[in-house]
């Protein structure tokens, strides 16, 4: 996914560009809200100032027309200058920090090459990644010996490493922060390898 930084002037773009290139710019702050407190101009003053804009650019033509495209852009561009010089990166993805809670809701079922595909939501969009784990269904759960571990940067993955067809399986899944400490949802579901 292409991620839109804000720039000092906006001299490329047309009007309509612009009010697209907004448009993305203000679903990444609602988006990253908590990650951005204390903006200079807040996210309502500025989607405020973007619906401004987009009224006169969808407005038929008529006198004063340019003046007030000229001003409202430029009073848009304004806010977004200030709170790129206050050094927040609007529209940067978030990052990991902390540990991650454990997901809410994870499912696993057998594909049709009888691997085990595993999934879980989304608890925290700063994850920078998810492990999967699998061990045989009468292992005990606190011996990390017995898990056979998969990294994805994805909440879903086929599992494949180390089942054998006809053994019971059980499986957990955690999200991966900035902290080594993973928070594990141990799924209610069994399933046997059907390996083919």
């Amino acid at each position: 996914m292409r991620v839109h930084s804000i720039r000092i002037g906006f001299r490329n773009e047309t009007q309509a560009d612009f009010l697209h290139l907004v448009g993305e710019i203000i679903t990444k702050m609602t988006e990253n809200a908590s990650l951005f407190p204390n903006l200079p101009v807040q996210l309502k003053q500025v989607t405020a100032e973007r619906d401004t804009f987009r009224d006169v650019f969808n407005s038929s033509e008529h006198v004063g027309r340019t003046g007030e495209l000229h001003n409202t852009r430029k009073a848009l561009e304004e806010s977004l200058r200030q709170n790129e010089r206050s050094g927040y990166p609007l529209a940067k993805e978030p990052t990991p920090h902390g540990p991650i809670p454990a997901p809410t809701e994870a499912g696993v079922e057998i594909n049709e090459d009888g691997f085990f595909e595993i999934w879980a939501t989304i608890v925290d969009k700063s994850y920078s990644g998810v492990i999967f784990a699998a061990t045989e269904a009468d292992n005990p759960i606190n011996d990390p010996q017995q898990w056979t571990f998969e990294y994805s940067p994805v909440p879903s993955i086929v599992f494949s490493r180390g089942i054998v067809d006809g053994k019971k399986y059980k499986f957990a899944v955690a999200f991966v922060g900035s902290s080594e400490k993973l928070h594990w949802l141990i799924l209610n579901k069994t399933l046997y390898g059907n390996v083919k």
